[in-house]
């Protein structure tokens, strides 16, 4: 049986697996240190013992009580600072799918906290250190300019 299209595809990454999971990981223990520092204005993720995170995305959570700013304008300033940051997590009851399953949004409180103070930054395994070092220096720029 030949390897080809998405299986040869799948395959190649197999190779490249490890290295790429133990560079994501030190690009993720660079974001916690300089984010360290802003604590008050944004949650990074909690390494817990005993749990290995797969560091697939690095997710952080504005503190909106410290801010004078959205989630959606701290993306568009890191934007115009040439960072692509995401939302890759949305309250369910607010996707087209869920529409009329859900009757109010005031059941789902934690849901709605999230879904305005979520934010994805960038990680992957080419990523640089220095690159890293920019974003946390644009977020922490943003985010204290913008602060209560």
């Amino acid at each position: 049986m030949s390897a080809d299209g998405p299986l040869a595809v799948g395959l190649g990454e197999l190779k490249s697996f490890a290295a790429n999971q133990r560079r994501r990981e030190q690009l993720a223990m660079r974001y916690l240190a300089n984010l360290a520092s802003a604590e008050e204005l944004v949650s990074v993720p909690r390494l817990q013992i005993g749990f290995h995170h797969a560091w697939h995305l690095f997710i952080v959570r504005l503190n909106p009580n410290r801010l004078k700013i959205t989630r959606d304008e701290v993306i568009n300033k890191m934007a115009s600072a040439g960072i692509g940051c995401s939302v890759h997590y949305r309250p369910i009851h607010t996707l087209s799918f869920a529409d009329g399953l859900i009757k109010s949004a005031k059941r789902l409180p934690n849901a709605e906290q999230a879904g305005r103070s979520v934010i994805s930054l960038p990680l992957y395994p080419l990523l640089r250190p220095v690159d890293v070092d920019y974003v946390c220096d644009r977020l922490i720029s943003v985010l204290r300019r913008h602060s209560r």
